[in-house]
């Protein structure tokens, strides 16, 4: 077996645990980015789902006045 030294062994180490730290740190970024694009699709849909509840209620009062000021003519 091919006998190292102690700072080759140590150098060694080093450079494991700095991979195995960069591989964990990537696989939680692009875990970290997904939750984040499904956070801003999931808003995404709330604003556009109050918009349109918005528009809906506008456009019912806009009907209830237009009913009011008709009946307000005769």
């Amino acid at each position: 077996m091919l006998e190292l030294s102690l700072y080759e062994n140590t150098a060694l180490i080093i450079c494991f645990v700095l991979y195995v730290g960069s591989v964990i740190v990537y696989i939680s970024r692009k875990f970290s980015q997904e939750r984040e694009l499904e956070k801003s699709e999931i808003t995404a849909e709330l604003e556009m789902l109050a918009d349109e509840s918005y528009k809906k209620q506008k456009i019912k009062e806009d009907h209830e006045a237009s009913h009011h000021l008709n009946a307000n003519k005769f």
